[in-house]
C-alpha cells in the first residue's frame, strides 16, 4: 500500500517512481496459468483496498482482492495456545491462575492499534521473566527457585485490581469534593462488570462509553475525566489509563475534505484510551465543525472504535443541548450525562481545607461550621459565587495558592510538620481576591450596544413638555397664584406630533405658562441645557462605539485572512519537503536495490568458480586415482577430457564420469 501516495478520496499526490512501479507490475504480470513467476502483495487490509481503489485499473484485475488471503487478528484460544508453545520452547511454566491473568493483559492489549499479535505474546513473556528474576533476586538463596514458575503478579503486578475496585475508588476521587453521584455511578458499573465476570460473561456493550459531561467551569470535568481513565482501565475496557485531551479546533480542518481525516486522526490515537473533547460546543459552529461531528457519529460505531474507546464531549450545559440538537445520532451514541453543578460555599471551603491540608496547612476554626470564621467565610464566598465570573474550584485552587505564598513569606520555624494560617489573615486574603474579582466584572466589556431611548414629544393628553417631570415641586405660594390663573384648558386640536426627536433650539422652544415663578423657570432652562449636553454626549459616545466596533470587526476579518493565508503557505511548503523527502528516499532504496544486485551477482560468480574449482580438484584426484600415465605427469583439461603433460594419454569426460 505505500506504492499509493493519496488518500481514500483520491487526492493522490502524484509520485512517479511509485507509479512506475505499479505501471510495470501491470505489464509485466498477466495473472495467467504457466507463468515463471510468483507475486505477493502484502499489507494492512483497508489500506490496500484503498490503494486498489485509486491506482492503475489493471492492478485488480491481475490481482483479485476479492480472493485476498485474509489473516485476522488471533483469537483469545488461539493466543492462548500461541503462549503455551512459546513457554514450553522457553521450558517455562505458569500457574492457573497466571494464565487467566496473561490472557486478560493480551485482551487488554487488542485493544490498541497495531496489536502484534503472537509479537505481543513475546514480549508479555519477555517482561514476565524480568518480573520473575526482580521476585527471586529479593528473596534469600536458599528460598530462591530453580524453576521459571510464573505467578500472576508476574504478568500483571495490580491484577487484583478489579478486587480492590471500590476501595480504589474511594481513594481515586479522595481529593475532590460534590462527587458522590458521579462516585455511585461508576461503583455501579463495577459492580455489573464483577458480576458479569463472575460468571464468564463479556461485560463490553453493557457499559457506556460515551458521555456528555454538562457544567459550568471550574466543576471538576476534566478531573472526573482523567478519574475516569484509571476507572475504566481497572475494568478491563481500555489498554491505557490515559486521557487524550483535544479541543474542537483538533477536529475540525481548515478546507473540503481536510476535517474527516483530522476527525479520524484524533480518534485512532485515542484508541484503547480516553478522549476528552473539551468547549465541544464549538462543534455546532459552522459548516467543517458540522461535518467534524458527522464523522465522529459515524466512526463510533465502527468495529475499530467500537467498545474501544471512550469519548467525553464537555461544556457548558445550554451548549452541549444544542450541539446535540445539530445531529440526531449524537444523542444516541451519547446516552450517558453528568451534569456538574455550580460548587456552593460550603463545598469551597471543604475543598479549599484539603488543598491547604496537602501541604500541611490549617485554618484554625475552619473545619467547625458553628465558628464565626466558617460563617465569615462562607459569606465571602457566598458573594465570589455571585459573580458571573466565578470559576469554582479554579478558583478555590488560586485561593489555596495565594494563602500557601502568603504563609511561606513568613518567617517559618524550623521542625514543626504542619502550619498554621490564621484566621484574620484567610479572611484578609479571601477579601482582597473577592474585591480584585469584583473589580474585574466591574470592568468587563459589554459586548451589546444599549441605545438609551429618547424622551417622547409632548402629546395631548400632555401638554407639558418632557422635561416639565423632572422640575422640582412648586411652592405655597406658586400653588397659590397657580390656583388664582387656572384657565380652562384649550379643547383646540393640538399639533401633531414632531418626527424628529432631535432636541430642538432655543427659538422653537415653547412659551412660558403663567404662573411659573422666575426661579423655576431658571432651574427649567438649566435642567434643560444639561439634558440637552447629555444627549449630545450620548449620541457621540454611541457613534464612538459603533465605529470601534466596526474597526474590531475589520480587524478580526483581516486577522483570519491573513490566518488562512498562512496556513495555505504552510500547507504548500509541507507538501513541497514530503515530496523532496520521498524522491531521497527513493534514490537510496534505488541505490541500495542495485547494490544488492551486484552483491548478488558477484556471489554467483563466486559460486560458479568454486564449482569449477571443486570439478577439478576431484577430476584430478580420480586421474591419480586411475594410473592411466605411468610417468606422473599432470594432466591438462581439454575440450572433452584430459590429456597427460606429455601428451601421450588421454581420457574424455564420459570414462572420468563428469
Amino acid at each position: 500500500y505505500m506504492l499509493y501516495t493519496g488518500n481514500d478520496g483520491g487526492g493522490n499526490r502524484s509520485d512517479s517512481f511509485k507509479t512506475g512501479v505499479i505501471d510495470t507490475i501491470v505489464a509485466e504480470v498477466q495473472s495467467v496459468p504457466g507463468e515463471d513467476r510468483c507475486v505477493l502483495l502484502l499489507g494492512y487490509r483497508d489500506k490496500m483496498e484503498t490503494m486498489f481503489r485509486n491506482v492503475n485499473p489493471g492492478l485488480s484485475r491481475r490481482f483479485r482482492i476479492e480472493d485476498a488471503f485474509q489473516f485476522d487478528d488471533f483469537s483469545e484460544p488461539e493466543l492462548r495456545a500461541i503462549l503455551e508453545s512459546k513457554m514450553k520452547q522457553q521450558d517455562v511454566d505458569a500457574t492457573d491462575d497466571a494464565m487467566i491473568v496473561a490472557m486478560e493483559v493480551l485482551n487488554r492489549s487488542k485493544i490498541r492499534p497495531h496489536f502484534g499479535n503472537a509479537g505481543e505474546v513475546e514480549n508479555l513473556l519477555g517482561s514476565a521473566k524480568d518480573r520473575f528474576q526482580k521476585r527471586q533476586n529479593a528473596k534469600p538463596v536458599a528460598e530462591r527457585s530453580f524453576d521459571f514458575l510464573f505467578e500472576p503478579h508476574d504478568f500483571d503486578p495490580d491484577f487484583d485490581r478489579v478486587k480492590h475496585a471500590n476501595d480504589n475508588l474511594k481513594v481515586l476521587f479522595g481529593d475532590t469534593v460534590g462527587c458522590t453521584e458521579i462516585i455511585a455511578k461508576l461503583a455501579g458499573y463495577q459492580q455489573i462488570v464483577q458480576g458479569m465476570k463472575a460468571r464468564d460473561i463479556d461485560p463490553r456493550g453493557q457499559i457506556p462509553m460515551n458521555f456528555l459531561f454538562k457544567g459550568p467551569p471550574g466543576t471538576g470535568k476534566t478531573t472526573t475525566a482523567r478519574k475516569m481513565g484509571q476507572v475504566y482501565y481497572d475494568m478491563g475496557f481500555l489498554s491505557s489509563a490515559e486521557v487524550f485531551e483535544c479541543s474542537a479546533t483538533d477536529l475540525v480542518g481548515q478546507y473540503v475534505g481536510h476535517t474527516g481525516p483530522k476527525t479520524v486522526a484524533q480518534l485512532e490515537k485515542a484508541l484503547g484510551k480516553i478522549l476528552f473533547i473539551d468547549e465541544a460546543y464549538r462543534l455546532s459552529e459552522g459548516h467543517f465543525a458540522t461535518e467534524a461531528v458527522n464523522e465522529l457519529v459515524d466512526q463510533l460505531t465502527k468495529p475499530q472504535y467500537l467498545n474501544k474507546i471512550v469519548v467525553i464531549l464537555a461544556g457548558y450545559d445550554k451548549d452541549i443541548n444544542k450541539l446535540i440538537s445539530t445531529n440526531p445520532g449524537l444523542s444516541s451514541r451519547f446516552p450517558e450525562e453528568i451534569i456538574f453543578q455550580n460548587m456552593s460555599p460550603e463545598l469551597c471551603i471543604e475543598l479549599l481545607t484539603k488543598k491547604l491540608g496537602q501541604k500541611h496547612i490549617v485554618i484554625p476554626t475552619l473545619d467547625d461550621i458553628r465558628s464565626s470564621t466558617y460563617r465569615s467565610m462562607c459569606d465571602l464566598l457566598k458573594q465570589l459565587a455571585a459573580l458571573p465570573s466565578f470559576g469554582n474550584g479554579r478558583e478555590v485552587e488560586t485561593l489555596a495558592k495565594t494563602m500557601l505564598g502568603f504563609i511561606y513569606r513568613q518567617p517559618v520555624s524550623g521542625g514543626t510538620s504542619t502550619l498554621t494560617l490564621a484566621e484574620e489573615d484567610a479572611l484578609r486574603l479571601t477579601k482582597e481576591m473577592l474585591h480584585e474579582r469584583q473589580d474585574r466584572s466591574a470592568n468587563m466589556p459589554n459586548t451589546s450596544i444599549e441605545i438609551l431611548p429618547r424622551a417622547k414629544p409632548a402629546t395631548a393628553a400632555d401638554p407639558r413638555p418632557p422635561w416639565a417631570s423632572a422640575a422640582p415641586p412648586p411652592t405655597a405660594k406658586d400653588e397659590n397664584t397657580k390656583e388664582a390663573t387656572t384657565e380652562k384648558p384649550s379643547t383646540d386640536p393640538q399639533p401633531p406630533a414632531p418626527t424628529d426627536q432631535t432636541p430642538s433650539s432655543e427659538d422653537d422652544d415653547p412659551p412660558r405658562d403663567a404662573g411659573v415663578s422666575d426661579e423655576t423657570w431658571a432651574q427649567l432652562q438649566r435642567d434643560k441645557q444639561t439634558q440637552e449636553a447629555q444627549q449630545r454626549q450620548e449620541t457621540a459616545d454611541l457613534a464612538a462605539q459603533e465605529k470601534a466596533l466596526a474597526e474590531a470587526k475589520a480587524l478580526e476579518a483581516e486577522r483570519q485572512t491573513a490566518l488562512e493565508e498562512l496556513a495555505k503557505q504552510q500547507q504548500a511548503k509541507d507538501d513541497a519537503e514530503r515530496a523532496e523527502l520521498k524522491r531521497r528516499h527513493e534514490e537510496a532504496r534505488l541505490a541500495e536495490h542495485r547494490a544488492r544486485m551486484e552483491k548478488e551477482r558477484v556471489l554467483a560468480e563466486l559460486e560458479k568458480v568454486r564449482i569449477r574449482q571443486e570439478r577439478e580438484i576431484k577430476a584430478q584426484r580420480k586421474l591419480r586415482e586411475m594410473g592411466v600415465c605411468v610417468a606422473g605427469f599432470r594432466w591438462i583439461k581439454q575440450a572433452r577430457g584430459y590429456r597427460c603433460a606429455g601428451g601421450s594419454h588421454f581420457v574424455s569426460d564420459q570414462q572420468l564420469g563428469i
